[in-house]
């Protein structure tokens, strides 16, 4: 094992894979007597194996090469996920509980099974990713991120691009084109994917929306992902991250999701219009501070308005295609609350407007 600082000045290769019982950590690895008994030694000897076999010297394996019991390096290490990733020169993805002996005409279906495609950590390795290989439990290559990209994207609901490598001079990077990307849009791949700890469903999309932010183990999932929220707000106003629907009853809710799950089924979100046109809106302790008009929810929805949100949750095919917005109750002293959060308002242009305003919506409810 080798420590590089910084950027490893040599090739090498990564392991994107889900973890099972006794995995070969940091410790167990450097115990040379008891490593190989482990029931992990194997995938980071045929990892190695199959890196070698691909030209390369170094491999990094998240489970022997992070010190999880050192929390400064952990932290780090989450925060440079992505990074990594992406500097790697080739993903190795191994799917521990898939045979590659399906057909072409079923491969979809059977592969959409793997656990590996239902994992929060391995949705942002295989998007940082320059170049992947595909490997199933016996370490059968079937197949590489290029040529399973329209199956990937068919699985995961991610936009085929990210999985489409640049070429020519004037190719977006991968970074460039997430940031083309509305961030309710990216909210949504990660919905009904899943971690070992409620944290962890927040912390492993730092990398996904260009941030950074500090590991809160025990905080639990819901105050993580709001975190994550409003960091990602800091960097951008992107009013599609209010576009989220809630799972539960609740009439009245904040204005921040509580988790990925919420933003289910916009995978065909859009922006109405470039972001810098959007309202400036900023988290302060009296809830989200926002200058925007409101537009009138009709008779229907006494004493309801409706914050447009700049975007459409379906593709626009003509100008009658209503702008998505939200529903919102004003409690008094310029503060709302957000209010049937379970649906979008539609917009059209006939829907009355009342005079732009600063307003607050509560964070919480």
């Amino acid at each position: 094992m080798q420590e590089f600082i910084g950027r490893p000045p040599i090739p090498f290769a990564i392991l994107s894979h889900t973890w099972d019982s006794e995995e070969v950590n940091f410790q167990a690895f450097n115990d040379i007597a008891t490593r190989t008994a482990a029931k992990g030694w194997t995938k980071i000897e045929r990892t190695c194996r199959e890196a070698q076999r691909c030209g390369f010297d170094y491999v990094w394996i998240d489970s022997c090469c992070i010190d999880k019991t050192n929390n400064a390096e952990l932290s780090e290490s989450i925060n440079s996920m992505f990074q990594w990733y992406s500097e790697a020169d080739l993903c190795l993805v191994y799917l521990a509980d898939f045979d590659a002996n399906a057909t072409d005409s079923e491969l979809d279906t059977v592969l959409h099974s793997a656990r590996w495609f239902s994992r929060g950590w391995t949705m942002q390795e295989i998007i940082a990713a320059r170049a992947a290989h595909f490997y199933d439990r016996a370490w059968c290559q079937f197949g590489t991120r290029e040529s399973l990209r329209d199956i990937l994207a068919y699985i995961t609901n991610i936009d085929v691009e990210v999985f489409t490598p640049p070429e020519g001079p004037d190719a977006m990077s991968t970074r460039d084109l997430l940031d083309a990307i509305p961030v309710g849009r990216r909210m949504s791949w990660a919905a009904s994917r899943q971690t070992t700890r409620p944290e962890d469903m927040a912390y492993c999309l730092i990398g996904l929306f260009q941030v950074n932010m500090p590991m809160l183990y025990g905080e639990g999932g819901e105050q993580a992902f709001i975190r994550l929220q409003e960091e990602i707000m800091r960097d951008r106003n992107d009013l599609s991250l209010f576009a989220w629907r809630a799972k539960d009853s609740s009439t009245r809710r904040g204005i921040l999701a509580r988790s990925p799950d919420e933003f289910a089924g916009l995978r065909d979100l859009q922006l109405e219009q470039d972001i810098k046109f959007n309202p400036d809106f900023a988290m302060s302790n009296k809830g989200l501070r926002i200058n925007t008009f409101l537009k009138l929810a009709g008779d229907k929805f006494p004493g309801e308005v409706i914050m447009p949100l700049h975007c459409y949750t379906e593709i626009p095919t003509d100008a009658s295609v209503p702008q998505t917005g939200v529903f919102l109750k004003h409690e008094g002293a310029s503060v709302y609350v957000r209010t049937r959060p379970q649906s979008f308002a539609l917009l059209t242009d006939s829907t009355p407007v009342s005079s732009s305003n600063t307003i607050f919506i509560s964070k919480r409810v």
